[in-house]
């Protein structure tokens, strides 16, 4: 064999082995990529597996949870109307002390019971509780009536009252006032002196007209001795305490000082509004 043909077979036994090694290389690569392919989609089943897994062991440990609850009460249970039960009968249905004070509380303020589902509204009462003994909840045509009864009861008995004498207790026997609006009632006509006009209760923050158009045929009034207030020489503290200058309105005066009248004071963006602050000139001096 000569040289020539020597260099030729080393040569092509060269590009054998090369195209070879490259097949060897691909099949394995491929193998290797298929193999992480099918890791990963292992993976990921199993995980989901598990998850389902776990989410099984956990339903079924809440509903043996609320079987425990059901299978542990003690209590009786019987048919009920949530506008009339008793706090001892609620002890004996199952309710906490607390929760059933907090129910009776909530019925007391003129809380009503219009559907069934209203008791689960109550602070306290959870959902294993209320399926418990929803099936014996009973609303009456009374329980959606009951605060109206009760309004006109108490219409019957009351006398009437003068706005400028008049205690706390005695607000609270109008029908619809109880501690905050006969408190706050007592507040304004303290810082006021007294009242000039009986729409000044309609004022009071939180008051519903409709409660004060109700009780406004008891209402009188009698002459009493006002308090006013120099709009002009007042410190920021004794504006501030004033039933008729509220925060932004005592900034808006001390920024605009002097005022020379009712009219200047109107001129103020925060008293433009007349039908609001119509009694304002009766306190105020300048």
């Amino acid at each position: 064999m000569n040289t020539e043909n020597l260099k030729k077979l080393v040569h092509e036994l060269t590009d054998l082995i090369s195209i070879e090694r490259k097949v060897v290389f691909i099949f394995i690569f491929t193998a290797a990529l298929i193999k992480l392919i099918f890791w990963g989609l292992e993976i990921h089943y199993l995980s989901e597996s598990q998850d389902l897994v776990f989410t099984r062991i956990d339903s079924n440990k809440k509903i043996e949870a609320e079987r425990k609850i059901i299978t542990n009460f003690k209590g009786n249970l019987f048919a009920f109307d949530p506008a009339t039960v008793s706090y001892e009968e609620l002890i004996e249905l199952g309710f906490s002390d607390k929760v059933a004070h907090i129910l009776i509380n909530y019925r007391t303020k003129g809380g009503q019971f219009r559907d069934k589902s209203d008791v689960k509204k109550i602070y306290g009462v959870t959902p294993e509780l209320y399926a418990r003994i929803e099936p014996y909840i009973e609303i009456s045509q009374r329980a959606n009536t009951g605060f109206k009864h009760e309004f006109a009861k108490k219409a019957t008995t009351t006398s009437s009252i003068d706005i400028n004498l008049a205690t706390k207790a005695e607000w609270k026997s109008l029908p619809g006032i109880g501690d905050y609006l006969s408190q706050k009632i007592v507040e304004k006509r303290n810082g006021l002196g007294a009242f000039v006009d009986i729409e000044q209760i309609g004022e009071i923050y939180k008051f519903p007209d409709s409660t004060f158009q109700k009780i406004r045929p008891f209402l009188t009034i009698t002459k009493g001795t006002i308090k006013k207030i120099n709009i002009n020489t007042a410190n920021e503290s004794e504006l501030r305490q004033h039933p008729y200058i509220l925060r932004w309105q005592a900034d808006d005066i001390l920024k605009n000082r002097p005022l020379y009248g009712l009219d200047d004071l109107y001129e103020l963006k925060t008293y433009r509004d007349k039908t609001k602050n119509k009694f304002v000139g009766v306190y105020f001096e300048f």
